[in-house]
């Protein structure tokens, strides 16, 4: 059982509904370097029509995993995730009722957020380097893949017909450093200035090349 289970899943329940999701990602960042990472899938607001489609057996060829693969596959992504030096405490959440999945770990580094991600994903090529992360006491930046964006402009009519286009990413991230310069224009500051909020649309990525990467610099 592997993580491509759930991939399965999930690409299964998007394109069966036309309402919104929301893919939320909370960094919190130490005066180290170190911190944690949560991922979010929230698809609550489509909770009607996902029950109907979980009832089937299968969408046209595609068998529709049932929610003890799914669980399987969540608990090895986390058994894999638990195996790569400078990650820890890695954890899921599935909540079946409302659609709300969460995956949460611990890191040395942002850097390992970018080992983790590409062991996950590495049975995909167009999702592999999916997120870049960087830190050092200077700055924190996060870069959604290049080719990744480009793989979406080739399904934009595709994305948009089942909706897909209007899901949210939406991103946090907490420090206990005060963040002095931002150089995405859709993030906003805290009156704090130790956390930032960033939200787009999936279309917005496909169409504007500066909101792929998030940069945050320190004083």
């Amino acid at each position: 059982m592997n993580i491509r289970v759930f991939y399965t899943f999930l690409v299964i329940l998007t394109v069966s509904l036309s309402s919104c999701f929301e893919l939320l990602e909370i960094v919190t960042l130490s005066e180290d370097g170190s911190g944690s990472a949560k991922i979010v899938l929230n698809m609550s607001r489509s909770r009607t029509q996902l029950n109907e489609v979980t009832k089937k057996d299968s969408i046209g060829s595609i068998k529709i995993p049932s929610q003890e693969n799914v669980l399987k596959a969540l608990s090895h992504a986390t058994d894999t995730l638990s195996t790569i030096t400078g990650i820890s405490n890695a954890k899921y959440n599935a909540n079946f009722e409302d659609y709300i999945f969460t995956m949460t770990v611990d890191f040395d580094s942002p850097e390992k957020l970018n080992t983790a991600y590409n062991i996950l994903l590495s049975g995909n090529k167009h999702l592999r380097d999916l997120f870049i992360y960087a830190y050092n006491s200077n700055f924190y930046s996060r870069t959604i893949n290049s080719n990744a964006i480009n793989k979406l402009k080739q399904h934009k009519t595709l994305l948009s017909l089942y909706g897909i286009d209007k899901g949210r990413f939406t991103t946090i991230v907490k420090t206990k450093t005060e963040i002095t310069n931002i150089s995405n224009p859709k993030t906003r500051l805290a009156t704090s200035h130790k956390s930032v909020l960033n939200q787009v649309t999936i279309e917005e990525l496909i169409n504007t090349n500066k909101l792929n990467q998030l940069k945050l610099n320190f004083e």
